[in-house]
């Protein structure tokens, strides 16, 4: 498999896996908290889950400012995680950590994600 491909089935790995953890984290805050404070929580991750996928997808199309633009919320959400993990010792911020590395080294420093995206946009 030349790398091209790799980098791409490893883009949309990546994405699945991101997408389902919204659509997972959504699911729970729907089924799990039944208050008026949940409808605006359900909606916030409705909105957050579909402008993920929206970025994800202009990424896939091979725009860089669409990188760029998750890269820096991606770094964001590790700090952010980083202090909730420190402060409340929760292991869902241990999750989160993990997941959103991993991501941010795929999208930002994979040779093969990197060559994908080249071609993409060539």
């Amino acid at each position: 498999m030349d790398n091209i491909e790799k980098g791409k089935k490893l883009f949309l790995t990546m994405a699945i896996v991101l997408l389902g953890i919204g659509l997972f984290t959504v699911i729970i805050i729907f089924f799990s908290q039944v208050s008026a404070e949940s409808g605006f929580k359900l909606i916030q991750g409705i909105i957050r889950n579909g402008l993920q996928g929206i970025l994800l997808y202009y990424i896939f199309k091979g725009k860089k400012w669409a990188k760029i633009i998750n890269i820096i919320l991606w770094s964001m959400t590790i700090v952010v995680a980083l202090i909730g993990f420190i402060f409340l010792k929760n292991i869902l911020f241990i999750m989160l950590l993990v997941v959103y590395c991993a991501s941010l080294y795929i999208i930002a420093f994979s040779p093969s994600v990197k060559e994908y995206l080249k071609s993409v946009n060539n």
